[in-house]
């Protein structure tokens, strides 16, 4: 459905988000957590989502709780007979130029929202479980740790 929504054959049809979930969390609480996270994408962009959790490193016993979520890069509707199709680009991923004409604000501005979001979305998480850990929305750079990301 996505493929034919587009016009040309090298559209990006998705956007990809990986995110880590805490260890501290039980099995279930993590899921219950990707499908939060999920929501509040699919909400925020009217998109629609795939969910799909991860908890070990392939080929290894190492523990590497995390979510992949591939979201449309189009709104989805429903129609009144229950069918969905996919309409215009969800804002997220028109042109600052087409934002701005809609009184959006820059792109780089929303994709820091939405890390400040999912990180509060988790914090109440581990807030609910009893845990004192936090996520933060800031790179390594940003709270000045010189390291690079891990990959999952």
């Amino acid at each position: 459905m996505a493929e034919k929504a587009e016009k040309r054959s090298d559209a990006r049809t998705a956007k990809d988000y990986e995110l880590t979930l805490p260890e501290v969390l039980p099995k279930a609480q993590r899921h219950a957590l990707g499908l939060r996270i999920g929501q509040w994408i699919a909400d925020h962009r009217r998109a629609a989502v795939d969910i799909c959790w991860h908890d070990r490193r392939p080929g290894s016993g190492t523990k590497n709780y995390h979510i992949h979520i591939l979201s449309t890069t189009r709104e989805i509707h429903k129609t009144e007979s229950g069918s969905f199709y996919l309409g215009k680009k969800c804002a997220q991923e028109m042109s600052d130029t087409a934002r701005r004409n809609l009184g959006l604000g820059a792109a780089r501005d929303d994709i820091k929202a939405t890390r400040i979001a999912l990180c509060d979305i988790i914090d109440e998480a581990l807030e609910t479980a009893g845990s004192d850990e936090r996520m933060s929305a800031l790179s390594y750079n940003e709270r000045g740790i010189n390291r690079i990301s891990t990959i999952h």
